[in-house]
């Protein structure tokens, strides 16, 4: 079935990580990384600030300073590596979509490897962030000053932290028991209005699943501002522009093995369908790949190369 309807795609993890890049994240980044870094200097004294100075103790000034540091880090990070990019119709004999993504030719893996790396590491760094709030409640805790509104709030944090942790253990174990899966290209690129031919490779093995469900997608992000008032913040936003789902049955036999099954699907010819993933914010295709099976069951994600 195909969709070329244009809607919003909830809770979809876009591929633009800030809404802000090149020299606008870094100088908004530098901002940070000079509170973060002032904060840390006088809490160790290499600024010598006095005693007095402080209402908590250094330790915990320099906490609250890393705070700060660490998302300005990140933000010039981010800008930098931004910089790097030139659009290919600014570079000699450069093809738009080796300019455009570093794609093997071959073949592509799916992203449950990197997706495991960033969600960890997001999480650990929303666990250090929290660190000095929770020193500091605990410490202050029950004085007039401060009161329990703070504590219940903190531990409305804490759930939101442990529903993260769950959802982490989950993708980990759905790693640990399907692995790394492979699609291997019958061509590169592949272009509008032809037909696209792929071959999805995965090593373990799909118990009790007779067949796979495939869903081709073009997805667009957006920046938007949202929220009004005081509240408006800007973000990224998923949009749907087309995509077309296929079930695909593959031989019994296979099921304890591995496994290779075609998939194919014919494109759409207009241009707004072109993959940008330099562009930000970008337009990409998507295939993804679920198998009902014993027990968790089969979810891949691999980017494709339509131009």
């Amino acid at each position: 079935m195909v969709k070329k309807e244009r809607y919003e795609i909830k809770g979809k993890t876009p591929i633009s990580r800030t809404t802000i890049h090149g020299w606008s994240s870094v100088l908004f980044g530098l901002l940070f990384v000079a509170a973060g870094l002032y904060i840390v200097l006088i809490s160790f004294n290499i600024i010598e600030t006095p005693d007095s100075k402080f209402n908590v103790p250094r330790y915990m000034a320099a906490m609250f300073g890393g705070v700060f540091l660490l998302p300005g880090l990140f933000l010039v990070i981010h800008g930098l590596l931004s910089l790097n990019y030139r659009p290919a119709k600014f570079l000699v004999n450069a093809s738009p979509w080796d300019n455009d993504y570093s794609w093997n030719h071959s073949h592509i893996n799916d992203r449950s490897r990197s997706d495991l790396i960033k969600f960890f590491f997001s999480t650990v760094f929303l666990i250090l962030f929290l660190i000095p709030f929770h020193i500091f409640i605990f410490k202050f805790l029950g004085q007039s000053k401060i009161g329990y509104f703070p504590m219940a709030l903190m531990i409305i944090f804490d759930l939101a932290v442990s529903i993260i942790i769950l959802t982490y253990l989950k993708k980990l174990f759905r790693y640990l028991k399907y692995g790394m899966s492979t699609l291997r290209f019958n061509q590169f690129p592949y272009f509008l209005g032809n037909r696209l031919e792929l071959t999805f490779i995965i090593k373990n093995r799909l118990k009790g699943a007779g067949h796979i469900n495939a869903t081709l997608s073009c997805i667009e992000e957006k920046y938007e501002t949202r929220g009004s008032g005081d509240n408006k913040k800007s973000v990224v936003v998923c949009y749907h522009l087309y995509s077309e789902t296929r079930d695909i049955d593959f031989f019994s036999e296979e099921k304890h093995g591995s496994l290779q099954i075609p998939v194919q699907f014919d494109l759409p010819s207009e241009e707004i369908y072109r993959t940008k993933l330099k562009e930000r914010p970008p337009t990409y295709w998507e295939l993804e790949i679920k198998a009902e099976t014993d027990g968790q069951d089969l979810l891949k994600n691999f980017l494709i190369p339509v131009y």
